[in-house]
């Protein structure tokens, strides 16, 4: 082959790579976007989307800016002026001037940090992630600066002018992050870990914000379509060698890319769907978890007052009753629920709701029961799963209006109409507290003292 045909073939290539650029952008942009973001008390074994603040008791000291951070990268280059003497094949000789910049030290270190929202803390592993940091340091210096030789080779370059370009980046203890990762328990830990795992989904560390995040995809998103079709357009005319392209050629070099991206855009539309659906209905699952763990309480609520309310007939049947486990039965749900399966769902939580003020009303009226180490270990515990199960119906609604969005925005509602993709109805649900009813919702006609 000549040179201008292997010119061709590596124009063709690098359009196939700049098409496999554009679906990762896509996909990597649509996984962001329609991944409800979490408190860390409602994290859940899986891919999970945060926000909060880098908190670490032993941080890393980067070695340029002495920022503690828990994640931290630098680069030293020297810049350098040498002469280069070259000889032609007539036997000349010919002196030039080089002038640039000389690579001499980088790294990059890292270390497990926790991060905190208003809910509680997480660990967090960024060993392997995708981090986008901050600048924290960009100079450029002269020999004798405290700075120079801080990690450098401690020699010179060839050449040398005597200056260094050192930039710092890190992401700081007390920085405001967005972080995107799977999270999983480890065998030795009672609290899940966000780390690495390439099978579940990215890890990734940003101090820029999610909606930064986005539009930088949104970006590189359109350089690499422009370079498809820069790449591609410029095949036919390297094969020519440098005359006219063939027409035919040409037109098949810009119609075949927007074809195979077409199609690539179809399959990735339809399994997005497919992971929206899932989330639904995961989703949903998250919330049954709660409802069994609130029901679970109730009987052990009953036990601590049982012993407060033996001289009141009507409350002693009722706790009675709530032991039994007639009250406050949670129903199943297979899968994620229309709207009427929603509704049944509904009634039962209004009936834990119901049962857990008449308890913690009771529960005002006897000093002895509110002071009770058990009793406020149970209402602690209920006051937290009152809060998960608040934040477990935020995500579903979250995840139901992601699926809704993408069904009813053009053109992917073409593709959700051919799979039969239907978002179910938002969860509004009254019977969901974020709060322990208190002694002001008791029920009329119990007695306090």
């Amino acid at each position: 082959m000549e040179a201008h045909e292997w010119g061709a073939v590596a124009s063709a290539l690098v359009a196939v790579a700049a098409i496999g650029a554009v679906f990762f952008v896509v996909r990597r942009r649509r996984l962001i976007t329609d991944l409800p973001t979490s408190k860390v008390m409602g994290v859940f074994i899986g891919l999970n989307e945060l926000e909060g603040t880098v908190e670490c008791e032993q941080p890393l000291t980067s070695p340029m800016s002495a920022t503690p951070s828990v994640w931290y990268h630098y680069k030293v280059e020297e810049e350098y002026r040498r002469q280069s003497t070259s000889t032609d094949s007539q036997g000349r000789t010919s002196t030039s001037q080089q002038q640039g910049w000389q690579h001499v030290a980088s790294d990059s270190k890292c270390c497990p940090f926790v991060l905190r929202d208003d809910t509680g803390i997480i660990g967090v592993d960024p060993d392997g992630a995708k981090v986008h940091p901050t600048m924290v340091l960009s100079q450029t210096v002269h020999r004798g600066d405290p700075i120079y030789n801080r990690k450098g080779t401690g020699r010179s370059v060839r050449g040398s002018t005597g200056r260094r370009r050192i930039q710092e980046s890190a992401v700081a203890v007390g920085a405001e992050v967005y972080l995107l990762g799977p999270a999983h328990l480890p065998a030795d830990a009672d609290a899940p870990v966000i780390a690495k795992n390439r099978r579940v989904g990215p890890l990734l560390l940003s101090t820029r914000g999610q909606e930064r995040v986005v539009r930088g995809l949104a970006a590189w998103l359109i350089a690499w379509f422009a370079l498809v079709f820069l790449a591609a357009g410029a095949a036919p005319f390297l094969l020519a060698g440098g005359g006219d392209a063939d027409p035919v050629l040409l037109g098949l070099a810009l119609v075949v890319p927007l074809v195979v991206m077409g199609l690539g855009w179809l399959l990735i539309s339809y399994n997005g769907l497919v992971q929206l659906r899932q989330r639904e209905a995961r989703a949903w699952s998250l919330i049954e978890v709660q409802l069994e763990r609130r029901h679970d309480l109730i009987p052990r609520l009953a036990a601590a007052v049982e012993a407060y309310a033996r001289h009141e007939r009507s409350t002693l049947e009722e706790v009675t009753a709530l032991r039994s486990g007639d009250a406050g039965q949670v129903d199943h749900v297979e899968g994620a629920p229309d709207a009427a399966e929603v509704v049944a769902g509904t009634n039962a939580a209004d009936e834990q709701t119901s049962a857990i003020r008449r308890l913690m009303a009771l529960s005002e009226a006897y000093p002895e029961l509110r002071a009770d180490t058990v009793f406020a270990e149970l209402r602690d515990e209920l006051s937290r799963t009152e809060d998960r199960i608040a934040m477990a119906r935020s995500y579903f609604n979250d995840s139901v209006t992601a699926l809704a969005d993408r069904t009813h925005r053009f053109p992917e509602n073409l593709v959700a109409a051919l799979g039969r993709f239907q978002a179910k109805e938002l969860f509004a649900a009254e019977g969901f507290e974020r709060a322990v009813p208190t002694i002001a919702d008791r029920p009329d006609g119990l007695a306090s003292s």
